[in-house]
């Protein structure tokens, strides 16, 4: 445990005071602990597995929030619009988070191939007559 509490150290850039004051001793009894050879008692030894724990978890925390992370958006929609919708997902043996991602990949895949084939999946509106519009820019 000497050699893997050093390492832990090391890797953490902390010292022996530092593991003195989490532990309750002084530097002196750590320097004991990990030069010296005595022995590093049971309460300690817990403590400081509880410390490199907790040093693990908060590092898997911090990589899992570097992860790209889901996004979540909302439509605000009428009833007929929703059960119209519900109905279509029913028929496809699908949810309706599902099937609207299904739709929106595939509008969003149309588009990538043609801008103009989005029209297929709008209704004619004065707001959309130019394709135009639905650039980024």
């Amino acid at each position: 445990m000497v050699d893997e509490i050093k390492a832990w150290l090391k890797q953490t850039n902390r010292d022996r005071t530092w593991l003195g004051e989490q532990t309750g001793v002084t530097k002196r009894s750590v320097d004991n602990w990990l030069s010296a050879g005595q022995p590093i008692p049971e309460a300690k030894q817990f403590l400081i597995r509880r410390l490199m724990a907790d040093d693990e978890a908060a590092e898997q925390r911090q990589a899992q929030q570097r992860l790209p992370q889901n996004q979540i958006f909302s439509l605000e929609v009428t009833l007929a619009q929703h059960r119209r919708y519900a109905e279509a997902a029913r028929k496809r043996q699908k949810t309706v988070e599902q099937w609207s991602i299904e739709e929106l990949d595939a509008a969003a895949e149309a588009w990538e191939q043609d801008p103009t084939s989005l029209r297929q999946y709008l209704r004619t509106d004065e707001s959309i007559d130019d394709t135009s519009k639905l650039n980024d820019g």
